[in-house]
């Protein structure tokens, strides 16, 4: 389901933090395929064609970024 990453701890351009993240509007998130919104703290997932999902929700104003994530 997750095809656009791979095992392993994330790269820096894989994850991004965009407040006010609108799906429909994939394109601020640049090429990440993680992207945090802390606004309303919804996780989505891009794939590798461009389709974006909620994969979690997991708290606002978070400070995270891709080393708290390792894709198993």
């Amino acid at each position: 389901v997750f095809n656009a990453l791979v095992p392993g701890n994330l790269t820096g351009n894989q994850f991004v933090t965009v407040p006010n993240f609108n799906p429909n509007i994939p394109g601020a998130a640049g090429t990440a395929n993680l992207v945090y919104n802390p606004v309303d703290g919804l996780l989505y997932y891009r794939n590798q064609n461009g389709q974006v999902s909620i994969v979690a929700q997991v708290g606002s104003n978070l400070n995270i970024g891709s080393n708290n994530f390792e894709i198993i």
